[in-house]
C-alpha cells in the first residue's frame, strides 16, 4: 500500500510525534511511504533517523504556495492509496487532491475542542474517508460537543515498543537514581506542561492521594507554558 503523510509544524508536540510513529510503523511494515514536512523540524528529524522517505520543504514567506505545490507534485508521482494528516492545512488541500491523485483520505484531530466552523466539522465527519480520533473519550466528547462522530474511528497515540519496554533492570535503575523506595507507589505525568492538559487538574488529585497514603510519590516529567506555575504550586504543596 501506497501511503503519503504531510505535516507542515516545526514543534515537536505530541501531535506531531504521533504522525512520526505511524509513518515509521507503516513502513517498516513494508508499505511505500512518503512523508512532506518541513526540513528540520523534529518531525523530519525522526523520520530521518528511521529511514523513512521524506519530501522537505524548507521553512519561510512562500511555505503555504510550497506546500500545495510539494502535495500535488508528490501525490501525481506516487499515486498514495491513502494521503494522511493531522495538520489542519492539509485537510482541504487532501480533499482537493483526492480526484487528481485517485486517493483515498485520512484526517486526525487531537484537539479536545471541535472545529468551531460549520464547514471544518462537515469536511471531517462526513467528507473524509477516514475522520480519527485518538481515543474514546475524545469521540465522545466531540459527540457531545453536537460533532457527527459516526464515522469516526479511534487510533489511540501510538508506542514504539523497541524503545519503551518492560525492563526490571532499568526499572529498579531509575527508580533509585529518583530516590523511590521499593514499596512507594509512583504516580507520573509525562507530557507537555500546559493547563490544557489537566496538569492543575492532576495536581489538585495528587494532593488528596498524598495525604492520604504514606507510600504515594508524584513524578512530573516535561516542559511548556506552565512549567513555572506548576512548579510553584508543587513548592507550596505540604507533601
Amino acid at each position: 500500500m501506497r501511503l503519503l503523510f504531510a505535516e507542515s509544524s516545526t514543534r515537536g508536540y505530541g501531535t506531531e510525534q504521533h504522525v512520526a510513529a505511524l509513518a515509521t510503523a507503516m513502513a517498516r511494515r513494508g508499505h511505500e511511504v512518503r512523508c512532506l514536512v518541513i526540513a528540520g523540524s523534529p518531525v523530519a528529524v525522526l523520520l530521518q533517523e528511521a529511514r523513512v522517505p521524506t519530501v522537505s520543504l524548507r521553512p519561510g514567506r512562500s511555505r503555504g504556495m510550497r506546500i500545495v505545490a510539494a502535495l500535488l507534485g508528490t501525490a501525481m508521482r506516487q499515486r498514495p492509496d491513502w494521503m494522511v494528516s493531522n495538520d489542519p492545512r492539509f485537510y482541504r488541500l487532501f480533499l482537493a487532491a483526492r480526484g487528481l491523485a485517485g486517493a483515498r483520505v485520512a484526517l486526525f484531530r487531537h484537539w479536545h475542542d471541535a472545529p468551531a466552523k460549520p464547514r471544518t466539522r462537515e469536511l471531517l465527519g462526513r467528507r473524509a474517508d477516514r475522520f480519527i480520533l485518538v481515543s474514546q473519550f475524545h469521540r465522545e466528547d466531540y459527540r457531545r460537543q453536537g460533532m457527527s462522530v459516526e464515522r469516526a474511528s479511534v487510533l489511540y497515540n501510538p508506542i514504539v515498543t523497541e524503545r519503551f519496554r518492560p525492563s526490571p533492570a532499568s526499572r529498579a535503575n531509575v527508580r533509585g537514581r529518583l530516590g523511590f523506595a521499593d514499596a512507594d507507589v509512583v504516580v507520573g505525568y509525562v507530557g507537555r506542561v500546559i493547563a490544557a492538559k489537566g496538569v492543575f487538574t492532576l495536581l489538585d488529585a495528587a494532593d488528596r492521594l498524598l495525604a492520604q497514603e504514606s507510600s504515594a510519590r508524584m513524578l512530573w516529567v516535561g516542559d511548556g507554558e506552565d512549567s513555572a506555575a506548576l512548579r510553584d504550586r508543587v513548592n507550596r504543596s505540604p507533601h
